[in-house]
């Protein structure tokens, strides 16, 4: 990346409100996260994706319809 941007300057730019845009895309992120865990919880089953024997129910609302 060093090189890329030693050779190719006229490729930088910025956005005027970037942290604004990146802390909402952020939230956004951790909202989705927590309503997929919440949906597991409710329906009873883990959230831990290596162990899927101890998986007793299918999530199928909310977030995962």
């Amino acid at each position: 990346m060093y090189g890329v941007s030693k050779t190719s300057p006229a490729l930088k730019f910025a956005l005027p409100s970037s942290g604004w845009l990146g802390g909402a895309l952020a939230v956004i992120g951790l909202g989705i996260g927590v309503m997929g865990v919440t949906e597991f919880k409710k329906v009873q089953t883990t959230v831990n994706p290596h162990t899927p024997e101890k998986s007793e129910h299918l999530a199928t609302s909310g977030i995962y319809q």
